[in-house]
């Protein structure tokens, strides 16, 4: 329990009062002042830009109320301020420690939660100015300027040329300013203040490193005053999902007279055209979450594309369009936009959710946006070479915990073919489940609403977002049944998913929650709900806790994932090891977790942030290797294999096997026999074909061996995506002729009749000996307590049944270790102990009770046997 002086939480609450005045740091009512209006993600064959990155001028204080406050004027000296590069955290350019925590703030350990105020003590403040140079010709009539922050944690406050031009909250979605009228050509002072809290970060309380500063892309862009704001399309399917065509919303400035669309495939060839019909708007709801696309003085418009014959998207397929918009001002003025279209369509029917038709199975990953060395901050390279890992891992899907990700992974996703759940940047999980969870607070409703809201109307169009999920570990109520209602009314096409909406006592009664999504399901809990008769497919958003020496049990939730229809996968925790490197005077790396940095930041969590199957600097770690296999699409049978037959299985719901070439080995005792390559497996999606090896003959010849085995493997003919040719996507192994252990035993243990085997005893050991060999058992203990061979001692000590193990990370986690203590050190009494001749051969047999203590009365919580041959 944590005890507060009453004068001491009176102070800071006072302290924070008066710095909360006249800012918008703790107000949730003020989420945002001036921010642009968030769209979907749109391409541009050229967009003018200005970069914002690079080193800034910086300076960073321990406590909020020491911040300067003309710090936004033009003549503001900062020359004894440090540098600072953007994008960066602080945390990882030398300003305070990195702070890991699991579940609570980060100011838990000195300040009691009391949303929305927040602590002046340790609430750093770093603030950044730049000279920004604006090319010339850059303010011509007619054109915006904007200016586009990736990602700010926790806020920002944006001055340019001393005026102030917006504030912003929510860490993980953009945050975009209309800066045309704060500029000029040539240079300008550009000044912005971040604060480590605001009243947003309680709902920012995500299990991973809590760490400050700018993070992703940012950069000023110019755009015409007539222009297209947003465009969101939906792809309609038919005819068995052959054909298609796009229902198109969006708006448009008030300027725009006409809008023209057209549709290009892969080739870049034109399939369909359309002009979209425009209407002015006019509402008094301006807000993030309001039911329309357009806002007040835009112009709506919708659109209908009839594409005929198409190609639909698939993690397995991923085919994309080009959807190219060409906006047309009353000034004449033309600019050109596009957006990726992927025909793909997700319904839930019959308890099984439906990509195309096909009740896929979701081989996936729970995934932070983390790197190693530049902690929020990942280079498309970076992005890149994590998809990579997914493919080569067999990973078709990844829930973006615990918050929308950088907008260039959803790009990328769309491109190699992976399923997004897309989750909301909602977590308070510090502040608990119970009647104090934000997720029921009415002043927490529109931060709740503003961050569901935005991720959707960003991310619409994405053929890779399968999935809605309103936020992780942050407790339930009426916050989220207003964000489910919205996302429902506003995006048809989708699911939407919440872990904590769920009743694990009546299933079908989770009414906020389409996919019934719980944490760490069991087995056999999972195979409970598989067997009831419920509405909602189970897909776990969460299970296999990869920590450590982990996913023992994969093969037996893939097991019943392949059994059961309405179990469709799940997503592990988690994909990354979240440790940070760290370097010493030498450069040697060194990767660190809670507790690495200080002594007085929290460390129970210690390497709890280390609990993926990958490493921090990106490699495979041994459970990796098991997911990848029980992963695998290609899955092959035993049929006969003495005559060299074996049942192929395609697992994949929509391409064939074409492009891979079996390449199978029979060995036997460990020599290769014969090898050979199928080089033809078009074989159907969903579909077994029975394959025929020719090593009959050479099988026949074999009858020595010991043990024959064959063993198949699956490669990539051509490359696929990220994945070179000759990628191995499936492997499996089967015994031909299995070995004989107890005929080697037998063999082995056979003695001529010059060393027959003896039994002897006196009252304290059983003895069995030859010339060569002596055992010596103890009849007091059970014990084997001497092997003598050739006069040697081959035992340092008696042979004692050891019933423990060093427990795992995830033991931990469990406290298996206390839960299970009376086997780390039972008492062990004997029972009874006898020894007899059998077929040549001595058995000593003892069996024992298994005791709390030593105490003859105590009471025997186990029996055991112990056989000696």
């Amino acid at each position: 329990m944590k005890h507060f002086s009453l004068l001491t939480l009176a102070i800071l609450i006072a302290t924070t009062t008066s710095l909360a005045q006249g800012t918008p740091f703790f107000d949730t009512n003020v989420n945002q002042i001036n921010r642009a209006d968030i769209g979907t993600t749109l391409f541009f064959d050229q967009l003018p830009t200005v970069s914002l990155e690079g080193m800034w001028r910086f300076n960073f204080v321990e406590n909020a109320s020491q911040r300067p406050l003309d710090y936004y004027k033009t003549d503001y000296d900062d020359k004894d301020w440090t540098s600072i590069p953007v994008p960066g955290n602080w945390e990882l350019n030398g300003f305070r420690d990195p702070v890991y925590q699991n579940v609570g703030y980060a100011w838990a350990s000195f300040y009691q939660s009391n949303p929305p105020i927040l602590p002046d003590e340790n609430n750093n403040v770093g603030t950044y100015r730049k000279e920004i140079n604006i090319p010339e010709g850059w303010k011509e009539a007619g054109h915006r300027i904007f200016a586009h922050f990736g990602s700010v944690t926790s806020c920002i406050t944006l001055y340019i040329n001393g005026q102030f031009v917006g504030y912003s909250e929510d860490s993980k979605i953009e945050a975009e300013f209309d800066v045309t009228d704060f500029l000029n050509e040539g240079n300008n002072i550009f000044a912005f203040q971040v604060m480590r809290w605001c009243d947003g970060t309680y709902l920012e309380d995500q299990d991973f490193w809590k760490i400050s500063g700018i993070a992703r892309e940012c950069y000023l862009y110019k755009r015409p005053e007539d222009r297209l704001r947003t465009i969101e399309v939906t792809p309609i399917l038919a005819n068995n999902y052959t054909t298609g065509s796009l229902s198109i919303r969006g708006a448009a400035t008030k300027g725009v007279s006409k809008i023209d669309l057209a549709l290009f495939d892969a080739n870049d060839k034109q399939v369909a055209t359309a002009a979209a019909t425009l209407s002015s708007f006019s509402s008094m709801d301006n807000s993030d979450y309001r039911s329309s696309t357009a806002i007040n003085g835009e112009k709506a418009f919708t659109a209908n594309i009839k594409a005929g014959k198409i190609n639909c998207w698939s993690a397995e397929g991923p085919y994309l369009y080009k959807l190219k918009i060409t906006t047309t001002g009353e000034s004449g003025k033309i600019e050109t936009s596009y957006v990726n279209v992927g025909f793909r369509e997700v319904v839930i029917r019959n308890a099984q959710v439906l990509i195309n038709g096909q009740p896929v199975l979701f081989k996936g990953t729970d995934r932070h946006e983390m790197s190693s060395k530049g902690g929020y901050v990942l280079s498309e390279e970076e992005l890149i070479r994590d998809i990579k890992l997914f493919k080569q891992l067999n990973i078709n899907a990844v829930r973006t915990s615990h918050y929308p990700n950088d907008p260039r992974w959803y790009n990328l996703c769309d491109k190699y073919g992976i399923y997004v759940v897309d989750e909301a940047n909602v977590e308070s999980h510090g502040i608990g489940y119970g009647p104090e969870t934000l997720g029921n607070k009415p002043s927490y409703k529109m931060a709740h609403l503003e961050r569901n809201s935005r991720m959707v109307r960003r991310d619409f169009n994405h053929p890779s977002v399968i999935f809605w999920s309103m936020g992780n570990e942050a407790g339930d109520g009426d916050n989220f049944q207003a964000c489910y209602d919205w996302i429902k009314a506003y995006d048809t096409s989708r699911p939407v998913q919440y872990e904590r909406a769920l009743d694990h006592h009546n299933p079908n009664a989770s009414v906020r929650s389409d996919i019934f999504c719980p944490m760490y399901y069991s087995p056999d809990a999972a195979e409970k709900y598989a067997q009831g008769n419920y509405d909602k497919p189970l897909i776990q958003c969460e299970y296999s806790h990869a920590m450590g020496n982990s996913n023992g049990n994969f093969k037996e939730y893939w097991d019943l994932i392949r059994k059961y229809p309405n179990y469709q996968g799940g997503f592990i925790w988690d994909f990354v090891n979240q440790s940070l490197a760290r370097y010493d005077e030498d450069g040697n790396i060194t990767y660190s977790m809670a507790g690495s940095y200080n002594r007085y930041d929290p460390l129970g969590d210690r390497n709890f942030n280390s609990n993926g199957f990958v490493t921090g600097d990106r490699k495979f770690s041994e459970s990796a290797y098991e997911i990848r296999y029980q992963h695998r699409s290609i899955l092959t049978s035993v049929s006969n294999l003495s005559k060299g037959i074996v049942t192929v299985y395609n697992e994949n719901f929509f391409i064939n096997l074409s492009n891979y070439r079996m390449i199978w080995k029979l060995s036997a005792d460990n020599v290769i026999l014969k090898e050979g390559v199928v080089e033809n497996l078009s074989i159907s999606p969903q579909a077994k074909v029975n394959v025929t090896l020719p090593y009959t003959e050479t099988l026949a010849k074999a009858n020595d061996a010991k043990e024959v085995v064959l063993y198949v493997e699956y490669r990539l003919k051509e490359a696929d995506g990220l994945l070179e040719a000759g990628h191995v996507a499936a492997y499996d192994q089967f015994v031909v002729k299995e070995f004989d252990a107890s005929a080697s035993f037998a063999e082995k243990m056979t003695i001529d009749s010059k060393e027959t085997l003896s039994l002897s005893q006196d009252n304290n050991f059983f003895y069995t000996s030859t010339p060569f060999f002596k055992a010596e058992f103890n009849k007091k203990t059970g014990y084997l307590d001497r092997i003598c061979y050739n006069g040697i001692d081959m035992m340092a000590a008696p042979l004692e049944p050891n019933f423990y193990r060093a427990p795992t990370d995830n033991d931990k986690g469990a406290s298996l270790q206390r839960r299970y203590a009376f086997w780390n050190n039972p008492t062990i009494m004997l029972n009874k102990i006898d020894a007899q001749m059998e077929d040549g051969l001595a058995v000593i047999t003892a069996t024992f009770d298994l005791k709390k203590d030593a105490t003859r009365n105590a009471e025997s919580l186990a029996n055991i046997s112990l056989t000696y041959i």
